[in-house]
């Protein structure tokens, strides 16, 4: 897990010492402590998975027959769901998140050019050209 305030890169399993004097340790708050600046942060969530299980991921959508490709080879007008986003970068993942942008999140392409424009509920959200080629969709509908 890489912490928000200052970027240390740490296994958020071993962060559990830090907690011990905490009185909610034992209900488990869902915080994580970074061991380096002492920062607390909700932890990543499950379904953002390491590399490895993003392939497995894309060999799972092949085989079941799904058409899976990401948002920037969607056609404008488009509605299509989220997957996964297909990204080691914490930064990247959480400004998507922050969108809204999560998987089984229903959202419709407007504009490709000069940057990719999508809605996603009542609003729009502009990117660029690396972030729509994280979000991995398939068409709804």
């Amino acid at each position: 897990m890489t912490c928000s305030m200052c970027g240390h890169i740490f296994d958020e399993h071993k962060t559990e010492q830090g907690c011990m004097s905490c009185p909610l340790h034992k209900k488990n708050c869902g915080l994580v402590k970074c061991p380096y600046c002492q920062f607390e942060m909700p932890a990543e969530p499950k379904w953002l998975k390491p590399a490895s299980r993003r392939k497995e991921m894309l060999e799972d959508t092949k085989r079941n027959s799904i058409s899976t490709f990401s948002l920037d080879s969607l056609k404008v007008g488009i509605a299509a769901q989220v997957v996964f986003l297909n990204t080691r970068d914490s930064k990247k993942a959480q400004n998507l998140m922050a969108m809204g942008v999560f998987p089984g999140s229903l959202l419709t392409l407007i504009q490709k050019f000069p940057c990719y424009v999508f809605q996603l509920g009542h609003s729009q959200f502009a990117i660029d050209h690396e972030l729509a080629r994280i979000i991995f969709v398939y068409p709804s509908g």
